[in-house]
This record gives structure tokens, C-alpha cells and sequence, in this order.
């Protein structure tokens, strides 16, 4: 039972169990993309769990979404951007190091941080797309649903996301 259907039908009746059935299917792919935008692990996790309170408390309005994974990506965005914004505000410094993903971890520091930077300053639907296509592993396919958009238009922001980079960390070096 972890189709989005069955989902429904628990969210439906009020079953506690939904929230993890939701965290099973979309809790990692939920975390890279918080992480993608937030840049920091920690208030990654934070911004989760938030969004999880929220699902708990929307549980009809989540149970009748057509593309629950969509859904699920649009709350996580709007968390994120709501974070940004609010560090906006109290003028934070940041510390894009903090952002290491697997091929990263292998960098020295100064690298991982230009990387991490510039990975931090694309657009917000291309670095989703990036962040789902390197850090979770997905095909287009996949993030086409979960981001509910076409495949050639999640391969068209990878695409401008990696020249991005390439542009940016030339400049860099």
C-alpha cells in the first residue's frame, strides 16, 4: 500500500499511518529539494518537518490533489522560499559550503563552496531540477511528474542549469 491512490484513501480516513506512507514514498526526494534551495542541512530537515505538520493539518485538501507528488513539490518550494525569505530578512551570512553532495564530499573545500555557490544561485526550477536529476538519482521521466511538468521541459532546465554552472565555475577558476 503505497500508491498514491491507497495514500488518498488513508489520508481520507484519517489514518496517522498516511504520514508515513507519504514520507516513504517522498521523504527523500522532498529533502533534496528543500536542501537544493536552502543550501543548509539542517534547515532542510526543519523545513521537512514543518511541511509534514502542515500535511497533517491539510490532510482533505492533500487527499484530493491530483498529482500528490506535484502537490507535495509545490508545498516544499513555497516552505523554501518562504525560509529564503526570511533569512533575507534577518540578513543571515551564508555558508554554501554547508550544501555537500556525494561528489562534492571528494572536493577540497574551496571547490565544494564554489560549487555549492554556484549551485545556490541558479534559478529556483532549474536548481530543483538538478538537484532531483544528481542528488536523487531521477530521470526526466520522473521529475516531469513529481515537478508536474513535461520531460522535455525538465530536460531543458538541466540543461541550462549545467551550461550555468559551467559558465560560473569557469569564471571561477
Amino acid at each position: 500500500m503505497d500508491s498514491d491512490a491507497d495514500i488518498r484513501v488513508v489520508l481520507r480516513q484519517g489514518d496517522p499511518s498516511a504520514l508515513s506512507l507519504i514520507h516513504q514514498r517522498y521523504g527523500g526526494v522532498l529533502h533534496a529539494m528543500l536542501l537544493g534551495y536552502l543550501g543548509r542541512p539542517q534547515e532542510a530537515d526543519d523545513a521537512l518537518q514543518d511541511l509534514f505538520v502542515t500535511v497533517s493539518q491539510q490532510r482533505e485538501r492533500l487527499a484530493g490533489a491530483q498529482n500528490l507528488g506535484a502537490y507535495l513539490m509545490t508545498m516544499a518550494r513555497n516552505l523554501a522560499l518562504m525560509a529564503l525569505r526570511q533569512r533575507k530578512r534577518r540578513r543571515e551570512q551564508e555558508h554554501p559550503a554547508e550544501m555537500l553532495s556525494p561528489a562534492t564530499q571528494q572536493m577540497d573545500v574551496e571547490s565544494a563552496s564554489a560549487v555549492s555557490h554556484a549551485v545556490m544561485q541558479l534559478p529556483g526550477e532549474q536548481r530543483e531540477v538538478l538537484v532531483l536529476k544528481i542528488w536523487q538519482d531521477r530521470t526526466f521521466a520522473e521529475i516531469a511528474v513529481l515537478l508536474d511538468i513535461s520531460i522535455n521541459t525538465a530536460a531543458s532546465r538541466y540543461r541550462y542549469a549545467t551550461e550555468k554552472l559551467r559558465g560560473q565555475l569557469k569564471a571561477w577558476r
